[in-house]
Parts: C-alpha cells; structure tokens; sequence
C-alpha cells in the first residue's frame, strides 16, 4: 500500500456527487428550482433579461441537463483518478 493518493481527484469526486443531487434534485421538484431561482444572486441576470418563467423553462431544459452531465464527468474522473487507484 504504498500509494500516492489524488486528493483532487477524490474532491472531483465527492463534488460531482454533491452537484449531481443538487441538480437531479431541482430537476424533479419545480418548487425547489423557483425558489432557488427567486434568492440566487446568479440567477438574477437571467430573471432581467427573460422573467421568471422562461428562466425556470431554460433552467429545467438547457442548465440542469447540462450540470446533471457534467457532474457525471467530475465523478468519473474523481473514480478514474482518485477513488479506483485506491481499491486496486
């Protein structure tokens, strides 16, 4: 066991996890994705420039999909990277 552990690797890891319950979460419970729409800081140029209500259409069609894709990417490179290393 004398291996080099890749800390970045296993904090892409548990990030990719964490944004990807995030997202699967908003996608699934429209209420939860206003209200984060309503308080976020980044949401609110968005909210100026389209409204409310097609900011929550793009959110759910373009920006959740695409997080949801890329937080697969940061936990398969975290396993790649940091976790699969470990357990071999």
């Amino acid at each position: 066991m004398n291996q080099k552990i890749d800390f970045i690797g296993i904090i892409f890891f548990i990030a990719g996890v964490l944004f990807l319950a995030r997202n699967i979460i908003y996608y699934f419970k429209p209420q939860s994705l206003k209200n984060y729409i309503e308080k976020s800081l980044k949401a609110q140029i968005w909210k100026n420039k389209f409204g409310m209500e097609k900011t929550i259409k793009l959110s759910k069609f373009v920006f959740l999909p695409l997080g949801i894709i890329v937080s697969i990417g940061f936990i398969l490179f975290g396993f790649l990277s940091g976790i699969l290393p470990l357990i071999q």
